[in-house]
């Protein structure tokens, strides 16, 4: 998709509590609050990639079954998993609210002049204190302002996960349960079409370098656990889902990146099996990784270690990203 155009500013347009991104529709406001933006559904992703990961632990361990554990597991985190999808949900709402808020708070405020507060006429309102408009109308007025439209299909994502939120807040319905995968989509989806095309994992890791990790750790645990994430993650996913949203291929072969993998070692000891061949054909000399971005130069030639059918090497440093053997190695 395109950028999205702002219609001009409303003269009459008043300041808003929703902080700098909301008052400013420049591009360099909006970037310098990545993190506030998608705090919402950071919360929600790693709700859920934390179950994911103690998962995948159990299943390296070999100490217990994944098989003997898998339902008795999600039982126990349904209440965790809705919240979270609940946080996408108000995650998304905020998101089209600011939006909106950029052409002018006053949009946002439902009730005619004669029903706002008494005090608004002589002293400075919260715009908490308004009554502002039903999340179920923000993409009609999302639309009525801005351009491009939002996409019929992120409308729909978004009506679903309201209705799915209020079941949830409002109702005892048994017959309701989320999965992990759910929010993982919905987290996706809108990012996809709110923030820009394949953006989640470069935001998801600024909101990482602010968090308690950062500080607890370095900047090495942060890069690993944002790979890890998306190496999980990617398992969860469709392939014309993980091709849209992360432009990875599950049908391809991948190869170890190397950029990736020197941060991914430290963490998880084992290499980022995260880059495919940029093109896909059996002279190409690049490959491209989905986590990082990083395009590596690579040579065609056959990997020296016996048991390894590799043939795409690392230019720089005489590795092979199919096994990981330095070239000098010999073929012992």
């Amino acid at each position: 998709m395109g950028a999205r155009r702002v219609r001009p500013p409303n003269v009459l347009g008043v300041s808003c509590t929703a902080g700098p991104a909301c008052r400013s529709p420049s591009g360099a406001a909006a970037a310098g609050n990545d993190v506030r933006r998608t705090e919402w559904r950071n919360f929600a992703w790693d709700s859920v990639l934390t179950l994911l990961r103690h998962l995948e632990d159990v299943e390296s361990s070999g100490f217990t079954s994944l098989d003997e554990i898998s339902g008795e597991y999600w039982t126990a985190a349904a209440r965790t998993v809705s919240t979270a999808l609940a946080l996408t949900q108000q995650g998304v709402e905020f998101i089209l609210k600011g939006l909106i808020c950029r052409v002018s708070p006053l949009l946002l405020i439902a009730t005619p002049v004669r029903d706002w507060p008494a005090r608004a006429a002589s002293e400075n309102v919260a715009f908490a204190d308004f009554k502002t408009v039903d999340a179920l109308d923000l993409p009609k007025l999302h639309d009525s302002v801005i351009t491009p439209p939002l996409p019929p299909s992120f409308v729909r994502t978004y009506e679903e996960l309201r209705r799915q939120r209020n079941a949830l807040l409002h109702t005892i319905d048994k017959r309701l349960s989320i999965s992990a995968r759910e929010v993982l989509i919905a987290v996706l989806e809108t990012t996809h079409y709110l923030l820009g095309a394949r953006s989640w994992l470069r935001l998801r890791g600024t909101s990482l370098d602010n968090s308690p990790e950062a500080v607890a750790f370095s900047p090495d645990f942060v890069e690993g656990l944002v790979i890890r994430e998306a190496l999980l993650s990617v398992t969860l996913l469709e392939r014309r889902e993980a091709e849209k949203f992360f432009g990875y291929d599950k049908k391809r072969r991948t190869y170890i990146c190397p950029n990736c993998s020197l941060a991914y070692r430290h963490f998880a000891d084992r290499y980022a099996e995260s880059a495919q061949l940029q093109p896909n054909a059996p002279s190409s000399v690049r490959v491209w990784c989905f986590i990082c971005e990083d395009t590596t130069i690579v040579r065609r030639v056959k990997c020296t270690n016996k048991d390894c059918k590799g043939n795409v090497i690392y230019e720089d440093e005489g590795w092979c990203l199919t096994c990981g053997r330095q070239q000098d190695d010999g073929a012992t």
